[in-house]
């Protein structure tokens, strides 16, 4: 794939959980706010990331007030924060601009069955 899939607009778990992706890949979502310093610092690497791991859907959904509630129902409580979803949950976390442990959480999540 090699992209990312973006969303300022009102998104819910529900649909994030019935993405056609499921069951083929892993979802790696992104919360990003527009006037966080770390997020600006980490914002290129998603991208580079999603151009490695094909495997990998990168869903980019910005922390603004139409996502607010989606980023509530996650327990998003500081950004960035990146969730790992596998067989429709949440299995792994990263929150802040940490690129290494970011990369281990989608090594350690694709390597498991």
């Amino acid at each position: 794939m090699g992209a990312i899939l973006s969303s300022t607009a009102n998104i819910s778990l529900g649909q994030v959980l019935g993405s056609k992706f499921f069951g083929i890949l892993s979802i790696l979502a992104y919360f990003p706010e527009y006037w966080c310093g770390p997020c600006k610092i980490i914002a290129p690497k998603p991208q580079e990331l999603s151009e490695k791991y094909t495997d990998v859907v990168f869903l980019k959904l910005d922390c603004n007030q139409e996502n607010k509630p989606l980023a509530k129902e996650l327990g998003v409580k500081v950004v960035p924060t990146f969730k790992v979803l596998k067989d429709k949950k949440i299995v792994k976390e990263v929150t802040g601009a940490k690129l290494n442990d970011l990369v281990q959480v989608i090594e350690t999540v694709k390597s498991s069955p």
